[in-house]
């Protein structure tokens, strides 16, 4: 499955019935991908052909044929800054070059699972390609004399030269970021239906149902790029900043997220639970992993999981960036001084006034004003069904109703007439 840890793809090549040139090629891990293995099949094929003929190359591929055809000339000149792929779209337009003095080359798009006897064969060969146990070397080697280098300066704008140097830079990863990726991975599974990849986990972190300021924290979450725990402890003279002193331990993000008694996260959590129970999502107590890949869905949507997927996502992100400011305030403005933690009233208040915010922000995103943003009243009332209050006496959609809130309410401090 694309985007999996793990991931098989084939490609296949199809010249006609038991014709020896006939190809079903396993892909290396890397390129592992619906468009790479539609890629290698023009370009297995293409290397083939050495005879002087025209040919006419068929893919059920549109992405294949337009990159080849309707943007290459575009992408040469941009110096193939931030297109997928490239090294394949190169050396098929290498090989294709080669051979421009023997005959023509065209492109034709068959419609993939319509009956084209030609395109179901070589899809049978690309499944068989996937399935072998041996991974075939694909030979993306390019002759210098066809190797188009670097960009046109005419076409060039300070944002693409930016975004070429960071993509010429070597790539380091940080110890921090690995272990982080690992752990999410990991844990995963008890959630979705799928094992995702790097690119599956940080595309998660964009995700649209998360606030914008929480996908930020999370990003730099997974890089351990907070402040807290062993980074202090590299500092001289601050080192004692690296440790929570009530809890006698290390103040890491999991430690502040899952353990800590000073964060309200035990109290927090407990509401997420109840939450949880009554939307029919199995909750079990939290973890590092399964809290920063709170934006993973299943690959596997219809109406229930994708309102489950998006509630969780959303109630999830705003609890651990809650628990996370709850323990700066205290560590930071209050100096860590135990006599003045927050009050469990307060966690509580402040916890259901940050979901019941979301609620309300989803109900004016349905005005179509927002334009691409809007939200569709279908999709809101799935996704805060069974978890309003008094929600039997709501009217079929609430979405204009400024009084709907999420749980049994606030607390309120005991007294007269209360």
């Amino acid at each position: 499955m694309q985007g999996t840890t793990g991931a098989q793809a084939g490609s296949g090549v199809w010249f006609g019935p038991d014709d020896e040139r006939n190809l079903a090629l396993k892909l290396p891990p890397h390129l592992s991908t619906n468009n790479a293995g539609e890629l290698v099949a023009i370009l297995a094929a293409a290397s083939q052909i050495h005879a002087p003929d025209d040919i006419i190359i068929k893919s059920d591929s549109q992405y294949a044929i337009n990159g080849l055809t309707k943007h290459l000339q575009q992408w040469e000149d941009l110096g193939w800054i931030g297109i997928k792929n490239k090294q394949i779209l190169k050396a098929i337009a290498a090989c294709l070059r080669a051979r421009q003095s023997q005959g023509q080359t065209t492109f034709k798009k068959v419609k993939g699972h319509s009956g084209d006897y030609g395109n179901d064969a070589a899809d049978r060969l690309a499944r068989d390609g996937a399935e072998k146990v041996t991974t075939d070397i694909i030979d993306l080697t390019i002759p210098d004399e066809l190797d188009i280098s670097g960009a046109k300066l005419t076409e060039m704008t300070q944002a693409l030269l930016y975004k070429g140097i960071i993509d010429n830079r070597p790539r380091t990863v940080r110890n921090t970021t690995s272990t982080n990726l690992e752990m999410i991975r990991a844990n995963a599974p008890t959630r979705i239906d799928w094992t995702p990849d790097d690119n599956s986990i940080w595309k998660s972190t964009r995700n649209k149902d998360i606030s914008r300021n929480i996908r930020a924290f999370l990003w730099k979450m997974i890089h351990g790029a907070h402040r807290c725990g062993s980074l202090w402890l590299r500092i001289p003279e601050y080192e004692h900043r690296a440790y929570c002193h009530p809890c006698d331990a290390i103040e890491t993000t999991d430690h502040i997220l899952t353990e800590c008694t000073n964060t309200g996260q035990a109290r927090i959590w407990s509401l997420v639970g109840e939450l949880m129970q009554r939307k029919g999502i199995a909750w079990n107590p939290p973890n590092l992993g399964t809290l920063l890949g709170c934006g993973l869905k299943r690959k596997s949507q219809n109406p229930l999981t994708s309102a489950q997927d998006r509630f969780y996502t959303i109630i999830i992100s705003e609890s651990l960036h809650l628990i996370w400011k709850i323990r700066c305030e205290w560590k930071i403005q209050q100096d860590s001084d135990p006599t003045k933690l927050h009050s469990d009233l307060e966690i509580v208040n402040r916890w259901n006034h940050a979901i019941n915010f979301r609620l309300r922000l989803d109900c004016l995103i349905t005005n179509h004003r927002h334009g691409r943003r809007t939200l569709t009243k279908e999709k809101v009332l799935q996704t805060w069904s069974k978890v309003l209050r008094n929600e039997l006496h709501l009217p079929d959609d609430w979405t204009e109703n400024t009084e709907v809130l999420v749980g049994s309410g606030c607390l309120r401090p005991p007294g007269r007439n209360r």
